[in-house]
């Protein structure tokens, strides 16, 4: 499929650490924003960025606390066409995680924001409804570990910042 692609994909995404779960439930809303060109009739290149933000509360302070999560990622993307308004995908590539972490302790308020590198793995199908509007029902499984340093007990605590977003896409192809 040659040319350019220009999504907005509004999804659930799946919290993989227990610990986040516990505060902030199983889910949230995420949005990404990709762009897609392509370097040969299969072969893309891609680049997104999503956002999150979800409230929740520590429940052995009775404390809130708000995650914000904001990954972008760049990598490859293989489309396979399998018959003319059907086409399934496969994409992996690096992401840069940011994730901020803000609680409301009686009188501190204490705000840690931690960013690094991780993988973003996806998997998806192109649904055409005509040559240029299409939609994409899509997995991607974003990786991200991290550490925070909990000021209460002054121990380390690692966990999983990613997890699994599932979706659907609204896709405009130029």
């Amino acid at each position: 499929m040659k040319g350019s692609i220009l999504e907005i994909k509004p999804a659930y995404f799946h919290f993989q650490d227990p610990h986040l779960r516990s505060i902030f439930g199983n889910s949230a809303f995420m949005i990404t924003g990709e762009y897609d060109h392509s370097l040969s009739n299969r072969l893309h290149i891609y680049a997104d960025a999503s956002y999150l933000q979800k409230e929740g509360t520590l429940h052995k302070y009775k404390t809130d606390a708000i995650i914000t999560l904001i990954p972008l990622s760049i990598g490859l993307k293989y489309i396979y066409p399998y018959m003319s308004h059907l086409f399934f995908y496969g994409k992996a590539g690096p992401n840069w995680f940011y994730l901020r972490a803000k609680q409301q302790y009686p009188f501190v308020k204490e705000v840690d924001t931690k960013n690094g590198f991780g993988a973003t793995l996806g998997t998806g199908s192109l649904i055409f409804i005509s040559k240029t509007f299409f939609f994409d029902l899509f997995v991607n499984y974003l990786y991200d570990k991290k550490t925070f340093l909990d000021p209460n007990s002054n121990f380390n605590i690692k966990m999983y910042a990613g997890g699994f977003e599932v979706g659907l896409g609204f896709d405009a192809k130029f």
